[in-house]
Formats: C-alpha cells, sequence, structure tokens
C-alpha cells in the first residue's frame, strides 16, 4: 500500500506526506516548508520527519535528503529514522546570482526513537547560487557540529 499527499512546488507553503506500507517493511514521511521574502531577501524554514521499519538500504532515508546535510557527504548518514529542521535563506547580489546560508539541526539512527538524545548534529552551509537556464547552480561549503567539512556542488535540480 502506497498513499502520497503534496502541496504542488511554486506555493508559499509547501508539504508532502507519504506511507508506504509493504510485507517486509514501511516507512512515513512527513514534510513541510514556507517560503518568505521580502525585498531581495529570500527565507525558507522548513522540516522533515521520516520513520521506518526493517527498510531496505536503498530506501532508508538519507540525512538531510536530496541536498545532504550540511557538513557530511550526500547520503553519508542513513537510517530508519530521520528528523531535520532547517532554514534556507538567500540573498539576490546581482542578477540570477545570489549569496546563500543553510542552518540546519537533526538526527539519523537506526532504531530506537526518532527524537532520542543522542547522535544530533548542527550544520551550517554558505556559498553561491544562480538561477540558470539549466536549473539552480550551487557552489557551497559546510560544516557540522561534530568537526566535518564537505563542499557541496550542484548542477541543475535533483527529484
Amino acid at each position: 500500500t502506497f498513499a502520497s499527499v503534496s502541496i504542488e512546488p511554486g506555493h508559499r507553503l509547501q508539504g508532502t506526506a507519504r506511507v508506504t506500507l509493504m510485507g517486509d517493511y514501511q516507512f512515513g514521511s512527513v514534510e513541510f516548508g514556507l517560503q518568505l521574502g521580502h525585498g531581495r531577501l529570500l527565507v525558507e524554514p522548513g522540516a522533515r520527519a521520516s520513520v521506518g521499519q526493517r527498510l531496505p538500504v536503498q530506501t532508508a532515508f538519507e540525512f538531510g535528503g536530496t541536498s545532504g546535510f550540511p557538513g557530511l557527504q550526500i547520503g553519508e548518514r542513513r537510517g530508519d529514522r530521520e528528523f531535520v529542521a532547517q532554514v534556507q535563506s538567500s540573498w539576490q547580489v546581482r542578477g540570477p546570482v545570489a549569496l546563500r546560508l543553510l542552518l540546519a539541526a537533526g538526527r539519523s539512527a537506526t532504531g530506537g526513537s526518532i527524537f532520542a538524545s543522542d547522535r544530533w548534529l548542527a550544520g551550517m552551509r554558505l556559498g553561491v547560487g544562480a538561477t540558470t537556464p539549466i536549473g539552480p547552480l550551487n557552489f557551497e561549503y559546510g560544516f557540522a557540529s561534530n568537526g566535518r567539512r564537505a563542499a557541496f556542488i550542484r548542477v541543475g535540480r535533483w527529484f
């Protein structure tokens, strides 16, 4: 059984809820975000909570989603429990070019409570981005509270 509900992209309020119940595994995920803009400043707070049981490796939750968690490599932490709260902000410098800052906090684990007291991380990623005909173009560098650092380079939109 599979169910999915979402608000179409491009709206001020964005959200998605998914539930999958298979014979061998189950998972549910809820994600929401809000776009707030004033002049050249855009601020996008959001959160995601996901819980699964007996997940195959390919369906385990990637910490931070398709954009990863600041300071970690995309897909570095995977688990059947994830919670991430973040604020993405951008300041339009000139034309399509913007300075970007992502602040995030969250936890990823296998088993246990989604809000257990261990394995929490905070992170920050900053850099520059641009809107191009082939989609967004981002060059950023991130720092995590566990001392890890990672570059983030994205060309186009990932699904």
